[in-house]
Parts: structure tokens; sequence; C-alpha cells
């Protein structure tokens, strides 16, 4: 009985010091889990702040590449700048003017953003500007840089006698095609990128006086195509290059006055440069503006009612600038008792329209847009588009648009030559 409960008791011993092992093994576990998962928490965090100082650099160099695009393309615009330096020096001038926006609460992270932007000079009329962002989360930070190359050779080939022969030296331009229908007379060459086949038709007692060039490698046989009495007085011969057209570059700092409606049979008139959000004039409405020099306007769209009227009076020129659509309708006049090159209507805009009897003079620029011009629609100075049909009895004459002094009111460095603005690295640095 005695040697039992001997037993009994060693048994109970051995139990308890299992119990304490298990217990520390448990804890030891424990222990070592919560260890791992508060290593796991800060490696996270580690990773997510160095991830979003990575994203954050990224949106700030982005951001900070395409305004030095924006401004480029204004500086271009403004026409001032006959050198590279003066255009250099204003282009750095505005440049450190940038400011990043608040990226914070795309990443719920607070993030500190330095940019740092230098020049280097390649050659003559080249320079290589390093955009250099760091971005910083906590102690962690990230630094990403790009490198861009800007050309100002190409930035002056508006002042090409080339590509202002190919563009403004002629009656019509377009990127894509060309259609005119029954008894169309066109006055002065006309030029067109497109090598499709029929991608000019000609059709009708079609008349064109002047050559018509087609797009480099194409062939002109498969290119024209003449029907019914169709005549060019002129040849068709094949581009030695092709142009491709410049995105419209939109002005800003315009003071913002609202719309400007103009109703039935209402005369209206207007001065100094203003940003709209439409331009309305109704039928028999009469829209005079004011010059004092160049002067700009911008609007999302312009539309022109049946028999309205645009006048311009003063010296200097006007540069009407639209986001979106354009429609001229019946019997409109615009700037008809003008100079061709005082008026300059550019667009972005997909689609264009000339109603019937409606007289435009001046240039027209729309690189985006498919313009149509209906029956017995005129324009005396050019067209430069996407593409363009016309039909019964409508004309364009030609008038040389390109006056001396006067900067065109287009970006300029468009071209057959290098890119003008050549992203050539982005990286982490």
């Amino acid at each position: 009985m005695l040697n039992r409960l001997n037993v009994l008791k060693a048994s109970r011993g051995s139990a308890f010091i299992l119990v304490l092992l298990s217990l520390t093994v448990v804890f030891s576990l424990g222990v070592s889990l919560m260890s791992v998962t508060v290593t796991n928490y800060h490696m996270d965090r580690t990773e997510h702040d160095y991830q979003t100082a990575y994203y954050v650099a990224e949106g700030a160099l982005r951001y900070h590449v395409e305004q030095m695009r924006l401004i480029m393309e204004e500086l271009c615009v403004s026409g001032n700048y006959d050198d590279a330096l003066s255009f250099f020096d204003a282009f750095m001038a505005r440049v450190s003017s940038i400011s990043t926006p608040d990226l914070n609460d795309n990443f719920n992270k607070q993030a500190h953003i330095d940019v740092d932007v230098t020049d280097t000079r390649v050659e003559d009329g080249k320079k290589i500007f390093t955009v250099h962002v760091t971005c910083t989360v906590g102690s962690l930070s990230r630094s990403l840089k790009s490198m861009v190359e800007i050309s100002w050779d190409a930035l002056d080939s508006m002042h090409n006698s080339t590509y202002k022969t190919i563009v403004f030296g002629g009656a019509i331009f377009t990127s894509e095609t060309m259609k005119f229908y029954n008894n169309v007379v066109v006055n002065g060459n006309i030029v067109t990128n497109t090598i499709k086949e029929d991608g000019v038709e000609l059709e009708n007692n079609v008349v064109i006086n002047g050559n018509i060039y087609i797009g480099f490698g194409g062939e002109p046989d498969e290119v024209v195509q003449r029907k019914n009495n169709a005549v060019v007085n002129g040849q068709i011969k094949v581009n030695s290059i092709n142009i491709e057209l410049p995105a419209v570059a939109f002005p800003s700092g315009l003071p913002d006055r609202g719309d400007l409606r103009i109703d039935n049979n209402e005369t209206k008139s207007i001065s100094g440069g203003s940003r709209y959000n439409t331009i309305e004039i109704k039928n028999k409405g009469i829209l005079t503006v004011r010059l004092d020099g160049d002067t700009v306007i911008r609007a999302n769209s312009l539309y022109f009612g049946n028999d309205a009227i645009l006048r311009l009076s003063g010296s200097g020129r006007l540069s009407i600038y639209i986001d979106d659509t354009i429609h001229i309708d019946n019997n409109s006049l615009i700037n008809s008792d003008g100079q061709a090159n005082d008026l300059f209507l550019i667009s972005a805009g997909s689609k264009i329209t000339l109603d019937n009897n409606s007289v435009y003079k001046g240039s027209l620029y729309a690189p985006n847009a498919d313009v149509q011009m209906e029956n017995n629609a005129v324009v005396h100075g050019n067209v430069v588009a996407k593409s363009i049909v016309m039909y019964q009895n409508s004309q364009v004459f030609f008038s040389n648009v390109i006056k001396n002094g006067y900067p065109m009111p287009i970006p300029v460095y468009a071209g057959s030559g290098e890119d003008v603005f050549n992203v050539i690295y982005v990286g982490e640095s």
C-alpha cells in the first residue's frame, strides 16, 4: 500500500512538471509568434512607406515634365523669341515657378516632395533638362529623375520656308483624305499626307487651279481619283516629307467672361482678350471685335446662326481658340470684308461645318477636325484639317495668311525634323 502511494505521488509530480513544461513551450511560442507579428507589421509599414515614396515621386515627376511640355508649347505659340538664348531663359524662368500639387490625399500618407531642375547645353539650340524629384515618407526617401531634351532648331521650323509652303502656302492641307464633289473650285495648291487609294476624290466638274501634293511614298494614279470632267490645272506630285500637325496649344490666363450670346437681330461689340464658355451669335446677329493689337479669344464652342456676321475693327489680328465644336450656319459672314491674315480660327474639335452660302475669310487650323463645306460655302485664306469634304459649288481661294512681323498663333515646333520635346530617360536615381 505504501509503495502505491509513493508511485501516485511521483506520478503527480511528473504531471506537474509536464504541465509547467507545456506552459513554458506555449508561452515561448506565443512570444515568438508575437515577435514575428510585430516584425512583419513593421516590415509591412516600412514597405508601404517605401512604395508610397516611390509612387508619390513618380506622380510628381510626371506632373513636372508635363508642365514643362505645356510651358514650351505656350512659349512657342507666343512667338516672342527669335533666338535660343531668350527662349531658354524664359522657359527656365517659367519652369522654376511650377508648383507640385498635393498628392498626399491619393496615398493617405504624409509625404514631403523636393523638385530640382537643372539644365545642360549640349550644343547651340539644344538643351537637356534634368528633373530630380525626391519624396520622403517618414524616414524613407525615394528619388527619381527624368531627362528632357529640347531643340530650338525645330522650334523655329515655322520660319523654315518648306514648312510654311507646305502647310500655309496652299489653299488646303489635310493629314488624311480630301473629297470634292459637283463643281467645287479650289484656287491654290492642295496638300495631303494620305497615301490611301482614292484618298483624294475629284468628281463631277471639280476644278483644282493648282498642284496636288500627296503623301510621301504614295502613287499619284492610285491616290488621286478623277471622275466626270474633273480638272487639275497643275501637276500631281509626291511630297518628300510628311508633316505632323501639332496639337492645339491653348492660351492661359485670359479673363473669364462666362457666355457670349447675341440674340436674333442683335448687335454687340467686344474688345480685349477673353475666355468664354460659349460664343453663340443667333440669326442675323452681328458681333464686332475691336482690335488694339493682336487679340486672343478662347471658347468651348462657337456657333453662328443663319445670316450671322463677325466683323473686325481696328488694327491687329484676332486669334479664336475653340476647344470643341464649330458650326457656321447658312449665309453667315465671317470677316468677309476684312483681310485673310487678320483672322485665325484654331480648333481642337473633331468637326467643323460651314453651311450653305457661308463665307469665311481667314486661316482655319483644326488638326483633329473633319471639315465639311456645304453648297456654295466659300473660304478666302486657307484650311488646315484632318480631312475635308466640299459639296456643290463650294470654293476655297488661297490667300496668304503669313504676315511679316506677325507670329503664328499655333505651335511652331512641328515639322519633318527631330522631336522637339524628347524625354530621353526616366528612372530611379
